[in-house]
This record gives C-alpha cells, structure tokens and sequence, in this order.
C-alpha cells in the first residue's frame, strides 16, 4: 500500500464533500475509472476534502460552507417568491381564457405531453451516458434513474439534484469524485456550445427558414471546431495542463471528437423534444401550437436557466422563460401558464420515472456500503498521479 502526503493525495483525487472525505480507501484514478488506492494520512484527507482542490464553482456547492448555505437560502426564498408571483399571475382575471382551456384539455393531449417529457428524460439520460461512454461504460439503467432523480430534484434549494447525481453515481457506479465533476462540467460546455447557438439564432432570425439553418449549423460548427481545439490545447504543455487541472480534466472528454458528436446529435433531439414539449402545451394553453421559432427559443431559455441558475431552477427559469416569450410576441400570462405546464408535467414524469428506475435498481442497498463504491484489492494498487517535486 502506498501512503500520499497531503500534497500527493491531493493531486490525485478531490472528495469534495468533507462528509464524505471519510472513507478508509480514497480513489485515485484515472479518468477511465481504473482502480488505484491511496492510504491517506489524516493531512492527506483534509487534502483532498479540501474545497479549494475540488476547484471554481463546485466549491460554492459544498454543504459545510456558512457563506454558501446563506446564498442557497437567500436563493429558495426568492424562487419561492418567483414562483408564487408566477402562480399568481396564472389565477389572474386576464388570464382566464387560458385558465379554461387548461381546463377543458383533452387526455389525449395530456397524455402526448406527458409521452413527450418521458422521450425528453431518457435523452437527457442517454445524452449523459454517452458522453461518458469513450472512458468509461456504466448501467445506462442507473445513468437514467439517476438523471430523472436529479431533474425531480431540479425544483428543489440547495443543488440537490446536484447533490444526489454526484453522492448515487459515486456509491453505485464506483465512480470516484474528480470523474463525476469532469462528466458533469463536460456536460456543461458541451451543451452550452449546442443550445446558445440555437437561441441566438433563433432570437435573430424569430422563425425558422432556410437562413435559420445555415447560419445554426455554421454557429455549431464553430462552437464545436473551436471546443475541440481549446480542450486539446489545456491537455499540452505546463500553463496547459494548469488549467486542465482547474477545470477538473473535463477536457478529457471534451478534447475527443466522437465525444462531441454523440453530445451535439443527442442535444439537438433534446431540443427538438422539448421545443415539440413547449408546442404542445401551446396548443393548450393558446388554442394553436407555437410557431416553431418561438418553441425553440422558450425551449432554449428553459435549458439555459435549469443549467445555471445559480440558487435553484424554480421561479427562475420560469420567470425567464416568461420574459423571453413576451419578447417574440407572446401574452405574458399565457405563457406563463404553458411554462409552468411543461415544468410541472416534467416534474410530474421524472418522479413517477424514477420512482419505476429506483424499484428495479434499488439504490438503498449500497447507501450503507462501507467501501464507498470502490472495490478490488488494493494492496497491489499504485496511483495513477504523478508526484510533483519541490521544484516543480
């Protein structure tokens, strides 16, 4: 067995959360997920629980921060004030020819929205699995129990979803913290490179025409040639690799060019189903289907806002999307009310989903696992980081 300093141990691994920085055996691996073991000293995991290794933003996320705590309170609050405001303006007496149709809906239409936010969840999942795929090969059955667990969990303060992605694929798929934070931050550039495009041109051009498609696949092409070149070059050469380290070895992913095309295809189904989700509940609320302009660009601002908002999706993104809408010439009421229909169907799917998921992989059998996920024999284990010297 190997034991690290604290200098090393932090090198090779970032637990992020104190709490769960415990553990007898730390992974250290690389980012195919091959098995390597430290004994850490108790330097080495306050090393690596430290939230500076863990990097950027993630380090906000980290429950025992008094500073982050405050600002995800503050953030409930205020969604919560957003989306009481929303349900408001709902339930307001100029709203009450949407109101009626909402509630003279035909099954089959509820049904087709509800049909169409289960394909929208498996995408998601899919898209995730994929993207991961070239490293490393998980249960597709606990990447999409999982992803509908976490969009559930999406309405909820405090990351949550965020929280129980990183803690499930960490306990039942072994997967050690500094992959789970490089998928999830690849997932993140590589997805804002599909849907920005997609909503600037969108806003641009207010309709889908035969320039709405040159110039989409022109900006696509861009955002992706130029991803490709920038990850390549954070893996090479001192400052390079710096920064590679900074951003959690996403690059690792991002820097494959299969890994882009599979995640720009799966996105834009992504975005055509959940476009197809917003013109559906358009046909409801407005008695015709949204333009398909208008369903990219309410479909574009949903993702964007559920990606980044910073102290929880709900009442943000809702309101975002409302603010948009009225922008290419929707009623602010109206569109509010088919926001809040499509959030409330993709609640209402991805819960009964993963409930269906979590009865057949049955999660709570490795919750109380003491080996955190990691298994092998350890003793023949070297790590897979380099030991920087002094002088480096």
């Amino acid at each position: 067995m190997i034991r690290a300093s604290a200098f090393e141990a932090g090198r090779c691994g970032n637990s992020f959360f104190a709490t769960w920085a415990h553990e007898g055996i730390v992974p250290c691996t690389g980012l195919d997920g091959s098995l390597r073991g430290v004994e850490p000293t108790r330097a080495a995991n306050e090393a690596l629980s430290s939230p500076k290794r863990a990097g950027g933003v993630l380090a906000l996320l980290e429950p025992g921060r008094k500073g982050s705590k405050a600002l995800q309170a503050v953030g409930a609050v205020v969604g919560l004030g957003l989306l009481v405001w929303a349900v408001s303006l709902v339930f307001s007496a100029g709203n009450a020819e949407a109101r009626s149709r909402l509630a003279q809906a035909h099954a089959s239409d509820v049904a087709l929205l509800a049909a169409a936010t289960c394909i929208g969840v498996l995408i998601v999942g899919l898209t995730f699995w994929l993207t991961l795929l070239p490293l490393r090969r998980i249960s597709l059955l606990h990447v999409t129990t999982i992803n509908a667990l976490a969009i559930f969990m999406v309405a909820l303060p405090f990351k949550l979803g965020f929280v129980a992605r990183v803690f499930l694929h960490h306990r039942l798929d072994g997967m050690n913290f500094k992959l789970i934070f490089s998928w999830i931050g690849a997932m993140t550039a590589l997805g804002a490179a599909g849907f920005v495009p997609l909503a600037a041109v969108s806003l641009w051009r207010g309709e889908v025409d035969g320039l709405w498609w040159l110039s989409l696949g022109a900006l696509l092409i861009a955002t992706h040639g130029t991803g490709l070149l920038v990850s390549k070059w954070t893996k090479g050469g001192a400052m390079s690799g710096r920064l590679s380290r900074l951003i959690l070895h996403a690059d690792d992913m991002t820097s494959r060019p299969v890994v882009v095309v599979m995640h720009g295809a799966s996105r834009l189904g992504e975005m055509a189903q959940l476009a197809w989700r917003f013109s559906i509940a358009g046909a409801i609320i407005l008695g015709t289907p949204l333009e398909a302009g208008q369903a990219i660009i309410l479909a574009s601002t949903f993702v964007f806002l559920s990606v980044v908002a910073p102290i929880g999706a709900l009442g943000v993104r809702e309101w975002g999307v409302t603010l948009v809408g009225t922008a290419v010439g929707l009623e602010r009421e109206p569109v509010m009310t088919l926001t809040l229909l499509v959030t409330f169907s993709e609640l209402a799917v991805s819960g009964v989903m993963a409930l269906i998921g979590c009865a057949i992989v049955r999660p709570w059998r490795r919750l109380d696992s003491t080996d955190q996920g990691v298994t092998g024999d350890l003793s023949q284990a070297t790590p897979d980081c380099s030991v920087q010297t002094s002088a480096e």
